[in-house]
């Protein structure tokens, strides 16, 4: 009945909401996977729902190849700003060698251009793995960064971290001017305020650092 009226009602949230909520009781995960995705492209705010979340985190961080490339593939294509933030938080939940899959993620989203400016600016931000190429992201974070930009910015004021012994500075371009600050004050003035620093987000600019 509920295939049924999503046929017939195809724009309704309400009636895909139901069905994949009737997939998952009936452990139809593939199914219950498609018509989420299809409800996200309608109704973002769908992905607030806890049962659909973990349904779709537990799809991703599967042992099965085949499971967690399907989920990944209905994120990047379907759940648009709101997919960015929750691969974003997986990739910087696991240990760094396994971040492989979320990296490929990333790659993929940086050539959509349905993505807010926002989140196109920290995705080019977070994949800049040298100085000079974080030095050229901060344009566009300035221009149009959101708080999710602060704690990779505030990472970048770190002068250690790479070799020799961690204590060079793995961003010494940016020391030259004052390009950072004016970037963090600018995304401040314009959230209204600093978002907190996630340790897991640091980390990742940390990971990055050791690349150099």
């Amino acid at each position: 009945g509920l295939q049924q009226l999503v046929q017939r009602f195809p724009e309704a949230p309400a009636a895909l909401r139901a069905l994949a909520s009737a997939y998952l009781r009936n452990g139809q995960a593939g199914p219950a996977l498609s018509t989420i995705g299809q409800l996200a492209r309608r109704d973002p705010q769908a992905l607030d729902s806890p049962e659909f979340i973990q349904f779709v985190t537990a799809q991703v961080m599967s042992a099965h190849e085949e499971t967690a490339n399907a989920a990944l593939r209905v994120v990047e294509r379907d759940f648009g700003d709101r997919g960015v933030d929750l691969l974003i938080k997986w990739a910087d939940g696991v240990p760094a060698r396994s971040r492989g899959r979320f990296n490929t993620s990333f790659t993929n989203l940086r050539a959509r251009t349905d993505l807010s400016p926002a989140t196109r600016a920290l995705l080019e931000l977070r994949a800049a793995s040298k100085c000079e190429q974080k030095h050229v992201a901060l344009l566009r974070v300035r221009q149009s960064g959101d708080a999710r930009s602060l704690p990779l910015l505030y990472a970048l004021q770190t002068p250690t971290g790479c070799a020799p012994f961690g204590l060079g500075d793995c961003w010494g371009c940016l020391r030259q001017g004052t390009d950072l600050e004016d970037t963090i004050q600018a995304v401040i003035s314009r959230t209204g305020g600093a978002a907190p620093t996630p340790a897991a987000e640091t980390d990742e600019d940390s990971d990055d650092s050791q690349a150099h």
